[in-house]
């Protein structure tokens, strides 16, 4: 199964769906269950499991997210008196009250990489193997523990000109770039990336990528479908972004042509203390949609707030001398549901005249709810 997941496409497809595919069976005889238990060390595992009457624990493993018996390997886990450590409690409030495992036997690190790309699974069965319970497992603490990485991320130019990318991605079982030389077109190259041994990904190409376009094709275990995926997706640490988040841009932070006019003699005034911020917030749309002294390629744009003469900047300048301080721009990310092109956003047409009652309204404003909203049942809750 292959799903293609980049930037405004990712809402798309949830949209396009009423229903989530079917998860795979945990392991062959084991229905799907929710993530409960958690991996929160090299050899600590929290859950609240059976409430002790189990003859065994453990954690089972499987690189092929259980497509294959012979591929399941089990970590006998055993239970800590006492409960979780006081640091982990510390680290992880919300797991008080669960009960400590301990992997029998430390795992040998080329084991643990193993398993940490691979669907993991904790079960508890009876004396004659039988399961009592089981559940999936997060495993964001021992990632952080034991994968954590502090070099950099996403593009970047190297010293010698060349161009290097990297992402962490350390349950990833395979990850390899495609590069795009413009930001629709099929055309694309594929260059494997190598991986480090803290779950970093990196490739290495010449200085003529920059301008281009890249995303990374991956192949990891889904806690979503409960199977080994292929997706692909844009870099998270992305630089720069093609229209409607669709693929990344190599781009060079520090090249001249890309900052704005005094971007390097700016300098912030200085804030001696966060007590002293006044903060406003602001839409950024709102801010200049209806403005008639912004020009009307303009309005509803960030470009409105270079009309210095214009009302809602006068009207900012004036509450710069009554106390404000800072202004929180929103939103200034790219967000699946609204097309950035203009001719592909869809705007309701709500105009006055309506009865109070009227349901016209509404149904105007879902006619376009890309661009507003989405229903809960399809991507999890309302977007605005």
């Amino acid at each position: 199964m292959t799903v293609t997941v980049t930037g405004r496409a990712a809402a798309e497809q949830a949209a396009s769906s009423s229903a989530a595919p079917a998860p795979a069976p945990a392991f062959p005889g084991l229905p799907e269950a929710p993530r409960a238990a958690h991996w929160v060390g090299p050899d600590l595992v929290a859950w609240r499991a059976t409430g002790g009457g189990e003859a065994s624990v453990a954690l089972r493993v499987s690189y092929t997210a259980g497509l294959d018996e012979a591929d399941v390997i089990e970590f006998p886990l055993e239970r800590v008196e006492g409960g979780l450590p006081a640091e982990v409690r510390a680290r992880f409030p919300h797991l008080r009250g669960s009960a400590c495992f301990r992997l029998a036997a430390s795992l040998p690190d080329e084991v643990l990489d193993l398993a940490l790309r691979s669907q993991v699974v904790a079960v508890a069965k009876d004396r004659d193997g039988a399961f009592l319970a089981h559940t999936g497992v997060q495993m964001s603490g021992v990632l952080d523990a034991c994968r954590r990485f502090d070099g950099p991320l996403g593009p970047r130019v190297l010293p010698d000109g060349r161009v290097e990318v990297r992402v962490w991605a350390p349950t990833a079982q395979e990850v390899e770039l495609e590069v795009f030389p413009t930001a629709d077109g099929p055309e694309s190259v594929s260059v494997p990336m190598e991986r480090g041994d803290r779950g970093e990904w990196a490739a290495q190409g010449p200085a003529e990528w920059l301008g281009r376009f890249y995303a990374f094709r991956s192949r990891c275990y889904h806690p979503t479908t409960g199977r080994v995926e292929a997706l692909v997706v844009t870099d998270p640490y992305s630089r720069s972004l093609s229209c409607d988040g669709r693929r990344s841009q190599f781009v060079d932070v520090d090249d001249p042509s890309l900052k704005p006019e005094g971007w390097d003699a700016l300098e912030k005034p200085a804030l001696h203390s966060h007590v002293d911020a006044s903060i406003y917030e602001l839409h950024v749309r709102d801010f200049s949609a209806e403005d008639a002294t912004v020009p009307a390629g303009r309005q509803g744009k960030f470009e409105a707030f270079c009309e210095l003469g214009s009302d809602g900047v006068r009207h900012l300048k004036r509450l710069q001398a009554a106390g404000l301080t800072h202004i929180h721009l929103l939103p200034v990310y790219d967000f699946g549901s609204v097309p950035e092109r203009e001719t592909d956003q869809a705007v309701a047409e709500v105009a006055g005249g309506f009865a109070p009652d009227s349901d016209e309204p509404q149904a105007r404003v879902l006619a376009v709810a890309g661009g507003y909203m989405r229903p809960p049942r399809q991507v999890g809750g309302a977007e605005g």
